[in-house]
Formats: structure tokens, C-alpha cells, sequence
């Protein structure tokens, strides 16, 4: 429900077959403790919000498979909540105030297929790369890639760095063939893979 709502009642832990909760566009600034009951939730959709601290309470829900928590003031580090959630495949923490380094928490969320860390300007680190990566954004933040920068990676129909989807993809422009896998990249990009077989062109 979205509206007015600024707490959220203890009883929400009688919940515990919820496997969906949407909680965006009202007041709420915290998770009650009874949360943690709601060990089924498989999507946690709290967008533009108030929640101000790391949601401790995802630590138990090893089932989710989206966290929502898009224009939330966390003003806090990379959240240590989500680090054992293996079947994690959407992670929206855009505009949520985030700053320090991306630790270790994302190297362990290797289902990861959308991730969303735009407009968090002082967040820094390098972003792990998984093969399941279907549309990443960085932008405005001081994140950088682990991989070749503004690439698309035609497997997972994924734009890695430019924050946008595919399709709508600008930048890929020209294909090159790398260790086998076929990757539409930016003009100006530069490949460097010495002592490495790298087969195709890039037009001028």
C-alpha cells in the first residue's frame, strides 16, 4: 500500500507465507523488529521512502529475489544485509545517499541480473562482473568496472557502465570478438589483452 503510512504494525510478522510487500511512497523510516519473521519474502519493494539505516532485518530473508529501495536517505555504507542473498536477481539502491566503498557484499551475489547504484556520489569500489548481468547503472557515482568499460556483452544483453538497457544502447556501435564471446563496444574504446587471440573489427 502507498499513501500515509509512517509505521508499520508488529502483527506484519503473523505474516509469514508474504512473499510480496510493497511499501513505497509513504513515511516509514523504519522496520519494526517482527519483520524478520517474513522469512518467504521473495520481493521487498520499499522505493521513495523514508527508511534512513541498512534494513538489518533482509539478513534472514534468504529467499528474496528483488530488493526495491530506490530514493531512500540510508546515508550510510554499502548495506551488509544483502551479502548471503544467493537467489538475489534485482537490486535497486539508486539515490540512497550510499557512500564509502563497495566491499565484498556484491562479489557474493552472483545471480545479480539488474543492479542500480546511480546517483549515489560518493559510493566508490570496483563492481564485480557476473556473466548473468542484464542492465547495470553507475552512473553518477564513483564506482568503476572490474571489466572493459562501456561494453555490451551480447550473451546477456546487458550495458555495463552506461546504465541503460540494450536496445536503447547508443554506444554499441561496433562488435569485436573476445575469447570467444562477441561484444559491441564504443568506438573509442581500448582493448588491451596481450599475448591474447582477439579476431574482428572495429570501424573507424
Amino acid at each position: 500500500h502507498s499513501g500515509g503510512v509512517s509505521v508499520l504494525p508488529s502483527e506484519i510478522g503473523l505474516l509469514i507465507k508474504l512473499h510480496t510487500i510493497f511499501g513505497g511512497l509513504n513515511n516509514i523510516n523504519m522496520l519494526p523488529s517482527q519483520f524478520a519473521s517474513l522469512t518467504n519474502l521473495n520481493y521487498f519493494m520499499f522505493p521513495s521512502t523514508n527508511i534512513t539505516s541498512d534494513p538489518s532485518e533482509l539478513t534472514v530473508m534468504t529467499k528474496l529475489q528483488s530488493i526495491d529501495l530506490y530514493s531512500n536517505t540510508l546515508q550510510a555504507s554499502f548495506p551488509s544485509a544483502i551479502s548471503g542473498l544467493q537467489y538475489l536477481t534485482s537490486l535497486d539502491l539508486g539515490n540512497c545517499d550510499l557512500i564509502g566503498s563497495i566491499t565484498t557484499e556484491l562479489d557474493q551475489l552472483s545471480n545479480l541480473k539488474k543492479l542500480n547504484l546511480k546517483d549515489n556520489a560518493h559510493l566508490s569500489g570496483l563492481l564485480p562482473y557476473f556473466s548473468s548481468y542484464e542492465q547495470v547503472s553507475i552512473s553518477n557515482t564513483q564506482v568503476g568496472s572490474t571489466e572493459v568499460e562501456n561494453f555490451c556483452d551480447i550473451d546477456v544483453l546487458g550495458c555495463i557502465d552506461s546504465g541503460i538497457s540494450y536496445s536503447e544502447c547508443d554506444l554499441c556501435l561496433s562488435s569485436v570478438t573476445l575469447f570467444g564471446k562477441t561484444f559491441y563496444v564504443e568506438t573509442t574504446t581500448t582493448i588491451n589483452e596481450p599475448n591474447k587471440e582477439l579476431s574482428g573489427t572495429i570501424p573507424s
